[in-house]
């Protein structure tokens, strides 16, 4: 078995992509592209990768050899699906090797960060919700304050049948404010905004 049909088969296998950077300054891959690179470096600059590529020719040219690593980042294909990968410059006597790997789980956590925003958004409105149920709770006990205390304003001037009713009707008024207020007694005040 050959050292270049093993280097290949472990390209393919690691969905890696090793290029050399020749004196023009340009880019030669030394094995096969997989799929999702294709796009990415058609033209062999690598814009995605910022300023990652200055770092790594400077790098190159005071290392024999050694590696570094750009850190997770992310290009978009010409279909417009997202790739997160990590970019490695290594200098291994005097050649310069650029190394691209789609690290693993990348898919599983950006799966758990979209769910993660989908329940902090649906929290949000039910946060909301709450907020204006229980605002509408507030007013209604205020209301109820308000018409308790005009009853007993009204029970007081009266007389008779009609006063008893008025101070019953107040009295149940306010155990009715009572209750709302026990109710409310555990709620968190609505955000001001």
């Amino acid at each position: 078995m050959s050292r270049e049909f093993v280097f290949e088969d472990l390209l393919a296998v690691l969905d890696a992509v090793v290029l050399e950077r020749r004196t023009d300054g340009s880019f030669l891959p030394l094995g096969p592209v997989p799929s999702w690179f294709a796009g990415l470096g058609a033209d062999g600059t690598f814009p995605f990768l910022g300023t990652f590529l200055e770092e790594a020719t400077a790098f190159w040219t005071t290392q024999v050899r050694g590696r570094l690593s750009s850190g997770l980042c992310a290009a978009t294909n010409a279909e417009g699906r997202e790739f997160h990968f990590e970019a490695t410059a290594v200098a291994i006597a005097g050649r310069q090797l650029l190394l691209f790997e789609l690290p693993r789980g990348v898919d599983d956590l950006r799966s758990i960060l979209q769910e993660a925003r989908e329940e902090k958004l649906a929290r949000g409105g039910l946060e909301r919700l709450l907020d204006a149920r229980t605002q509408a709770m507030r007013d209604v006990r205020a209301d109820l304050q308000q018409l308790a205390e005009r009853l007993r304003d009204g029970a007081r001037h009266a007389t008779g049948p009609a006063a008893d009713a008025s101070r019953d009707l107040a009295a149940q008024l306010s155990r009715l404010e009572a209750r709302l207020a026990d109710a409310l007694a555990g709620v968190r005040r609505p955000a001001q905004g």
